[in-house]
């Protein structure tokens, strides 16, 4: 099996997101000279591509998985199904693989309701049950939006 190896990440020009090959290009100004990230994207019958500059901590990699209705899962993606919880999709060196941090909406110390990190789980036993109960991406951590939690 052929694994797919891509990332996207939010152009810096806002114009939303950029799927593809990440890699760093050196950028020249009077006052600085540095490295920036930029993705590649191709499209699948590879005669056209275009490059944009990407914001370096919105950078996700592919994780290889799929929800069931075919949307790609992406490191800093939320899953979510209900509305008292949802799954945060991160990397951990310490494993080396891909998991899911479950995240509870409940009542903290003060009687305030806030997110709080339950359980984490490698990313293929997660999804083997997330998938199953239809869960499906709601966001990532990089976008504004919150989850919906009623």
């Amino acid at each position: 099996m052929e694994r797919q190896i891509k990332f996207r990440g939010l152009r810096v020009d806002g114009q939303g997101w950029a799927h593809g090959y990440l890699f760093m290009t050196t950028i020249n100004t009077v006052l600085e000279k540095c490295l920036k990230p930029c993705i590649q994207e191709i499209e699948t019958n590879g005669l056209h591509y275009d490059c944009y500059e990407v914001t370096p901590e919105s950078v996700g990699q592919f994780t290889g998985k799929t929800t069931r209705s075919g949307k790609e899962i992406y490191g800093g993606d939320k899953l979510q199904k209900t509305k008292d919880s949802y799954w945060l999709v991160k990397w951990s060196d310490s494993d080396c693989g891909w998991k899911c941090w479950q995240y509870v909406f409940s009542k903290d110390e003060d009687g305030e309701y806030t997110w709080k990190q339950s359980t984490a789980y490698p990313l293929g036993h997660s999804l083997s049950g997330l998938l199953t109960y239809n869960y499906e991406v709601i966001g990532n951590i990089h976008e504004e939006r919150e989850v919906n939690n009623g």
